[in-house]
């Protein structure tokens, strides 16, 4: 019965460990850097919302003051536009080495 009692015990601190949430620590996005960063991110409120999975019009609410993020939805923000950044730094930085340049998609040139 002791082992079991242990190898349960371990198991649950290993699980705490492997599933706990890096972002959790944190304080949760304020509205502003909400904004600041979902339009470093290139996103709009609504696709934000659709692929963090919260409910339309929850980012504008925090966006304007009126709801905060919880501790779960910051996390899975914070990841989601980390990750969308990065991928749009990769892509900036392939369009620099290929001769391009570094314009945001569909923006055009105001030179002729």
């Amino acid at each position: 019965m002791r082992f079991v009692a242990r190898s349960t015990k371990l198991q649950l601190v290993m699980s705490d460990y492997f599933l706990s949430d890096p972002f959790e620590d944190e304080k949760p996005l304020s509205s502003d850097e909400l904004t600041r960063f979902r339009t470093l991110a290139g996103l709009s409120r609504s696709e934000l919302e659709k692929r963090v999975g919260i409910n339309r019009g929850r980012v504008r609410a925090i966006e304007n003051g009126y709801l905060r993020l919880h501790r779960w939805e910051s996390a899975k923000v914070k990841r989601l536009l980390l990750e969308v950044m990065e991928t749009r730094g990769r892509q900036i930085a392939e369009c620099l080495r290929a001769g391009g340049s570094a314009r945001a998609q569909g923006s055009e040139s105001s030179s002729p």
